[in-house]
């Protein structure tokens, strides 16, 4: 904690706005959103079940057809909890399955770039790379792997990425 002096010239060299909305940030990609109530006070709604139950009423929307309802489904699921790996699977297998190869591709890049540790995610755009031969986009995948997990060989990187999940939409919940 600041001493009381380093917090007020923390407050005079700092808006408190823009403290807000880094925080609101953060919080957000956890899967929160703040409301101020005052300056020394705020309120944290959670907004990860909610997340949670619109991935499980995709999976049931896919099994009954309604693809696009699902997919709108995922969508909202991540805008309010953009780190719901669940949810990201999910989408980007509906995608691939119609596909939409590219963009399954695109919203795993967004999220693998934010979070390396993601290997099943990890696992399933080296697969789409593959599937596109896209070597190169497999070496790109590969080396930030590498820069994540200092130390570890390219070659059980590549073992780690083929065994992955498979490429279908009902295993996508169980992550």
């Amino acid at each position: 904690m600041l001493p009381c002096s380093d917090l007020k010239e923390f407050n005079h060299r700092w808006s408190s706005e823009w403290f807000r909305e880094d925080d609101e940030e953060n919080y957000r990609q956890d899967g929160f959103s703040q409301i101020v109530k005052s300056r020394n006070s705020i309120e944290l709604t959670d907004y990860r079940q909610v997340s949670q139950e619109l991935l499980e009423r995709a999976v049931q929307r896919v099994e009954l057809g309604e693809v696009h309802e699902a997919v709108n489904d995922l969508k909202y699921a991540l805008k309010i909890f953009p780190r719901n790996r669940p949810a990201v699977i999910c989408l980007a297998a509906l995608y691939q399955e119609a596909g939409e190869a590219e963009l399954a591709i695109e919203i795993l890049e967004a999220f693998i770039g934010k979070d390396p540790a993601f290997l099943s995610g990890a696992s399933m755009l080296y697969r789409l790379y593959g599937s596109l031969q896209m070597e190169d986009k497999k070496e790109t995948l590969i080396s930030l792997l590498r820069n994540y997990y200092y130390g570890i060989p390219a070659n059980l990187l590549e073992k780690e990425l083929r065994g992955g999940i498979p490429l279908t939409t009902p295993g996508c919940i169980d992550m």
